[in-house]
């Protein structure tokens, strides 16, 4: 199956390819290859390895990235509603100010991840690590947080991105 990686302001052709050719070349050359903008939406990318890559302002919507590495990518401002990322390893990830509503991280890894400001409205979070992970100022309206592992430290921001009141 050919694809094609468009960015997503002005709709050029990035990087085009067969599917599975691609996935190959972007996970050998994640690191030199620049995917700022790039337009992932509805894509199947089950467990590609993108640790490392800069993703920043990067379209996922929809996108299919279940067990994917993206340990230290740099997702700022990413678009990854409605994406599958179940067990996904995000450890360390950078995801300041990521749309991730609605998106299903069940049993993800997001230890040490940035979350400051990411809008996780409605996601699913079923069973995932956030230990350590930086969530001042994220949404976590809605969302399911069943069996979320946390610090200790972290209760009380949690409860404030939940829209806790706390007196």
């Amino acid at each position: 199956m050919k694809i094609e990686i468009r960015h997503k302001t002005t709709n050029a052709v990035i990087i085009e390819g067969e599917a599975e050719s691609l996935k190959a070349f972007l996970a050998t050359n994640r690191k030199y290859v620049n995917l700022v903008g790039a337009d992932f939406r509805g894509a199947n990318l089950q467990g590609i390895d993108l640790g490392g890559a800069n993703l920043a302002s990067t379209g996922f919507q929809d996108a299919d990235l279940r067990g994917a590495n993206l340990r230290e990518a740099d997702l700022q401002v990413a678009d990854l509603r409605g994406a599958n990322l179940v067990t996904a390893d995000l450890r360390g990830a950078n995801l300041q100010r990521a749309m991730l509503e609605g998106a299903n991280l069940e049993a993800s890894d997001l230890r040490l991840s940035d979350l400051r400001r990411a809008d996780l409205e409605g996601a699913i979070l079923v069973g995932s690590d956030l230990r350590g992970a930086d969530l001042w100022s994220a949404n976590f309206w809605g969302a399911n947080l069943r069996d979320v592992r946390i610090n200790k430290t972290q209760q009380t921001e949690l409860l404030r991105a939940m829209k806790v009141v706390i007196e």
